[in-house]
């Protein structure tokens, strides 16, 4: 089995809302909504993969938190995708759109309204308010 390991920041800004990110058109899975992120590099670990992530996409400085939780999409017979989420701790400057279509801050009572990538709807369901309490 081939898979291949992606993290994924889940960042709330002051008033609660989480950022999200529209993927791009030509790309895979085009329109869906995502937990952004990216692939884990060789020798480099997960957290400075998701900021390293943030830095190239949105041109932004992220200093990741704790790990949240693990999801695994089979996308093939014989390939799947790990996807590790992470709290996103602090941020310096303003997202700019470098990969993506567009990006959102929403309430977590909006979060399951989006249509997301299929690897990422777990992680929207578990922020969902029934089951989420803000991380601090």
């Amino acid at each position: 089995m081939n898979q291949i390991t992606v993290v994924a920041a889940i960042w709330q800004d002051a008033e609660g809302r989480f950022f999200l990110a529209q993927r791009a058109e030509g790309r895979s899975q085009a329109g869906f909504w995502e937990f952004p992120g990216g692939k884990v590099e060789v020798d480099e670990n997960e957290k400075d993969a998701l900021a390293r992530e943030l830095q190239e996409e949105f041109d932004i400085v992220a200093v990741i938190g704790d790990f949240c939780m693990e999801t695994v999409h089979y996308y093939e017979k014989n390939k799947s995708l790990c996807l590790r989420a992470y709290f996103v701790k602090s941020v310096s400057g303003q997202p700019v759109l470098k990969e993506h279509q567009a990006m959102l801050w929403v309430w977590a009572e909006g979060l399951l309204q989006l249509a997301f990538c299929p690897a990422d709807i777990p992680i929207a369901q578990k922020l969902s308010p029934k089951n989420y309490k803000q991380h601090k």
